[in-house]
């Protein structure tokens, strides 16, 4: 099959048992690509952040990524397929994405199984010593318990996959602007593929709770939270989270911002 580039140039398998790989950007439908000595081209063209199948893949079979299965597969899928959920379908026409949309779902949602720690299987091991001789630097405590930092980066915090562009269009336009602040080496934006949708993601606990753990992170001295009011996480969702789970928001400098398909980076 000729015109085929390496898969790691267009794709990730963030471990190595992974049988789907997740786009660096987007690939367009025909793309040849190579893959543990097979060779086998896109179905459909795949937005970054999304993923396709770089092995066959049984129906009934997990789908795997980060070595977890996340999805089982409804039919038979081929290498290069692009892996869609019946969710994923109407989503990909609303957003006008510019190319063909897969026709049917080929793999439906597995619920994640909360990790049960066998205690009488647990063994601890010995605990590593502290250094010999303690080293010190100049930091700040969050409250909280929630460790010491620098403080020394902002952070424009991307509540859903809709705001994600924003946060990376917005940093980066306000990149320069830290020159004038010795103390600022950096603006930062966290944007992420969940919560693209108007009705809660499935792993709604864990995206806010990684949210959340950005917002306080000890390294951060601002968070400007860019929410969609018509998204299914919104900022009064985030806020209250925190709330509930005791994040030390007030003690952080932050704010919202409300996003909207016009709003535009300055």
């Amino acid at each position: 099959m000729p015109d085929c580039v390496e898969l790691h140039t267009l794709g990730r398998l963030p471990a190595a048992g992974d049988n789907v790989a997740i786009a660096v950007r987007q690939l367009e439908a025909g793309t040849g690509v190579e893959h543990a000595g097979s060779r086998f081209r896109l179905s459909h063209s795949v937005l970054e952040g999304h993923r396709f199948a770089v092995m066959p893949i049984r129906a009934g079979e997990p789908l795997l990524s980060w070595g977890l299965p996340f999805g089982i597969a409804v039919h038979d899928i081929q290498p290069g397929e692009y892996v869609v959920n019946r969710k994923m379908i109407p989503v990909l026409r609303q957003r006008n994405v510019g190319f063909a949309v897969p026709e049917e779902p080929n793999f439906e949602d597995r619920k994640l199984e909360p990790y049960l720690l066998d205690e009488e299987a647990f063994t601890p091991v010995e605990q590593v010593p502290a250094h010999a001789e303690p080293r010190y630097f100049e930091g700040y405590a969050r409250a909280g318990g929630r460790g010491v930092g620098t403080r020394n980066y902002v952070v424009v915090l991307g509540l859903t996959s809709r705001t994600a562009s924003y946060a990376r269009k917005l940093a980066e336009h306000l990149r320069g602007a830290v020159d004038a602040y010795p103390n600022v080496d950096g603006i930062v934006p966290v944007a992420h593929t969940e919560g693209g949708e108007d009705a809660s993601p499935n792993n709604l606990s864990l995206l806010l709770r990684t949210l959340a753990g950005f917002a306080v992170h000890p390294n951060v001295g601002a968070v400007l939270i860019a929410e969609d009011a018509n998204g299914g996480v919104t900022g009064e969702r985030l806020r209250r989270y925190m709330e509930e789970h005791a994040y030390p928001l007030d003690t952080a400098k932050h704010a919202f911002s409300l996003w909207t398909a016009a709003s535009q980076a300055p």
